[in-house]
């Protein structure tokens, strides 16, 4: 068991801190260096995964993709260090329209210490499945990410289950799909209808699968995409803070709301679906939200399920 820091409730040695924190934010995904201020001795870190894009399709629904993972920690500067390189996780691509491709993965936050160890890692939402033109075919949804590996990405097919939550460090799950611990919320099937994307603690929400299901949510990671409705307005995606979806994010026959953003604390919502045929589905909310997927392809002329992006992830540095 680690001691305790201070004593007596003396409110200069103890938990008790009276002056603000010095707060740095990396959100541009890529890599970048953290310096300790002079005197400062203790750290609190927050990354969040980037979100995965919604799979692309010539025919069919697509899959939605999932949101990334949260990881957190508290620090001593004297165990870790004055300088950390930090690694921000891109956001993910949406999958090729033309080629029925699936969105592409969020990218991973790391924070690692001079020896070159990783001491956090926050791990990006798995992309939805694309979708081939083949009668009855659907996209899964991607999962969640994990704090201790990728979502899985959303498959092509009739009837087939959406991508796995990423590992956990720790976790425990439903039969339903949602999680606990660190473990990513599991991909929404491409059922007809499809499925919802799986709820999770700190992992990210799965995406939605197929159509009229909504993007699972997450308490502290950020929510996954929302799924199309072939008759009405997009399906919501998933939720930061929540351990279930609630609010509606679009109306009929229009495009896709984009998730929300959270500037300073919190992850993204998931974008929600295209609300209706051939409508384009919203972006991820930064940090981390999965992308909503597009609309169905009603005709031989229409342009299909036109996804949107994840959002990059983020590393917040609190330092004392």
């Amino acid at each position: 068991m680690g001691a305790l820091v201070g004593s007596n409730n003396d409110p200069n040695s103890s938990g008790l801190v009276k002056a603000k924190p010095n707060v740095e934010v990396f959100a541009t995904a890529g890599s970048g260096t953290w310096n300790a201020p002079v005197g400062h001795t203790r750290l609190f870190i927050e990354a969040f995964g980037g979100g995965g894009g919604s799979g692309g399709s010539v025919s069919d629904f697509s899959g939605a993709g999932g949101g990334g993972a949260c990881a957190r920690g508290w620090f001593g500067v004297e165990a870790i260090g004055t300088t950390l390189t930090v690694t921000v996780g891109a956001a993910g691509a949406v999958g090729s329209l033309a080629n029925s491709q699936p969105g592409s993965a969020g990218g991973t936050s790391t924070v690692a210490i001079p020896s070159g160890d990783t001491i956090l890692s926050a791990f990006g939402g798995g992309g939805g499945g694309g979708v081939t033109a083949v009668s009855g075919n659907r996209g899964s949804g991607g999962g969640g990410g994990g704090t201790g590996g990728v979502g899985g990405t959303g498959t092509n097919g009739a009837n087939v289950a959406g991508g796995s939550g990423g590992l956990p460090t720790y976790t425990g799950r439903t039969a339903s799909g949602n999680s606990a611990g660190g473990e990513g919320g599991y991909g929404g099937a491409a059922t007809a209808p499809g499925t919802d994307g799986g709820n999770a603690e700190f992992g990210g929400g799965g995406g939605s699968g197929a159509y009229e299901t909504d993007g699972g949510s997450s308490i502290f990671g950020a929510g996954g995409g929302g799924g199309n409705l072939n008759a009405g307005g997009g399906s919501r995606g998933g939720e930061f803070g929540v351990y279930a979806t609630t609010v509606a994010q679009t109306g009929s026959g229009s495009t896709g709301a984009n998730g929300k953003t959270r500037v300073g604390y919190g992850g993204g919502d998931g974008g929600s679906g295209g609300g209706g045929n051939n409508i384009v589905g919203g972006t991820g909310g930064a940090p981390g939200g999965g992308g909503g997927a597009g609309g169905y392809k009603d005709t031989p002329s229409g342009t299909g399920a036109i996804g949107k992006v994840g959002a990059v992830g983020e590393v917040r540095i609190f330092s004392w």
